[in-house]
This record gives structure tokens, C-alpha cells and sequence, in this order.
């Protein structure tokens, strides 16, 4: 879905970078997930890390709403092929 979204809304030169960038940032989110969540664990509690966490996703959820847009596409039409 991110990529997705990624190529639909990026020029064809930026492509390949904005889609490696996203990469890095899962990758990023993925390895500081646990320690960053057993450090708010250890210096709060788990329901501190649960709230603090559904808090972010749901700021990032809102921004993702309200901020991100559809790009015009041209109004030329393109074939679409779909592989099964």
C-alpha cells in the first residue's frame, strides 16, 4: 500500500528514491519498536507504553488524512493490465 502510494504521487525521476527511503524508515521502525517500547515500559508501564504509542498512530493517522491529496492524473487514458 505505501508504495503504492509512493509511485502514484512521485515524479518518474523520484521514484526509486522516494521508495528506498520508505524502506529505510520500516526497516528503522522496526528495529527501534522493541527498545523504545521496553524503555517506556521499564521507566513508566505497559499501559504508558500502549497509550503513548496509540497516541503517535493516531497523529499520524490524522495527518495522513487531512494532509496527504490525491494528484491529478492526466485525462488522457492508459491501458491498465492486470496480471492474475
Amino acid at each position: 500500500m505505501h508504495q503504492l502510494l509512493i509511485t502514484t504521487s512521485s515524479s518518474k525521476e523520484k521514484i526509486a528514491s522516494n521508495i528506498g527511503i520508505l524502506q529505510v524508515c520500516l526497516m528503522i521502525g522496526q528495529l527501534l519498536d522493541h527498545t523504545l517500547g521496553a524503555m517506556l515500559a521499564a521507566i513508566f508501564d505497559y499501559r504508558a507504553s500502549f497509550v503513548s504509542v496509540s497516541a503517535i498512530l493516531l497523529a499520524a493517522a490524522l495527518l495522513c488524512e487531512f494532509k496527504i491529496r490525491e494528484v491529478p492524473q492526466a485525462t488522457k487514458t492508459r491501458k491498465v493490465y492486470y496480471f492474475l
